[in-house]
């Protein structure tokens, strides 16, 4: 799930703190200019701006293309997003593309996620906007996830707690608490990505299921480029702490 800055009537600040968790929970390394192949070639950003070009960060996976497809339901208040996945250049490279349907609302929310060379680009679909912050993650290939949150979340208790096979893929399962945010719950991780999960934020309940993973597939490397007509939006004030 991707937090798009789109105000929508209805959702109250424990929604936003979820999908900003889903958010910092799965994503990695990001980029400042653009890709448009698979060596990492780097293009202007939009707007015709020059940037220096940044230290190539290190690989996230142990994969080179991966393309997954998951779903995930919430209660209090009811929604469905579905997201789909795209990973290139073992990770330096990812897009998460989500749509939500909120409970008892028609509209469907759109929006768009962007890592490259450790920025983050968030995507206003419906505005044709986009917004841009450094995003600080350690992870790599050999990154223990045990500490995928240090220094974010002070109180956060993260244990592995077993092994289980989903989707035909051997995961760790994670028990994550935390007594200040009100989250508990298991998460089910493989290579560094979140497989399943099942957890709560006070009365929030979020369910995670991956439906599709496809592994060393051909990946376009368009689909990594911000289109030309988004406007840069500078963000008003930095997002809340989790």
């Amino acid at each position: 799930m991707a937090c798009n800055g789109t105000r929508v009537k209805g959702i109250f600040p424990r929604f936003v703190f979820v999908a900003c968790f889903l958010l910092v929970l799965s994503c990695g390394k990001s980029d400042r200019g653009r890709n448009d192949t698979a060596s990492g070639e780097s293009t202007p950003p939009p707007g015709g701006q020059t940037a220096p070009l940044p230290a190539v960060p290190p690989p996230r996976y142990h994969l080179r293309t991966a393309v997954l497809e998951t779903v995930v339901e919430t209660r209090n208040p009811s929604s469905r997003t579905t997201v789909k996945i795209i990973i290139a250049d073992s990770g330096r490279l990812e897009l998460r593309d989500t749509r939500t349907t909120l409970g008892g609302q028609r509209e469907t929310l759109e929006g768009k996620t962007l890592i490259r060379d450790g920025m983050l680009y968030t995507l206003n679909v419906k505005n044709k906007s986009f917004t841009r912050m450094s995003l600080e993650d350690p992870r790599n290939m050999d990154f223990d996830f045990s500490r995928i949150l240090s220094g974010k979340m002070p109180d956060l208790t993260v244990k592995e707690i077993g092994r289980q096979t989903v989707a035909g893929f051997p995961c760790t399962i994670y028990r994550m608490t935390s007594e200040k945010t009100g989250l508990q719950g298991k998460f089910w991780v493989w290579n560094n990505l979140q497989i399943k999960a099942d957890y709560t934020v006070g009365n929030y309940a979020v369910r995670t299921r991956t439906l599709s993973v496809r592994t060393e597939t051909d990946v376009k490397m368009d689909v990594f480029n911000i289109p030309e007509d988004y406007r840069l939006e500078t963000m008003s004030q930095p997002p809340p702490p989790l």
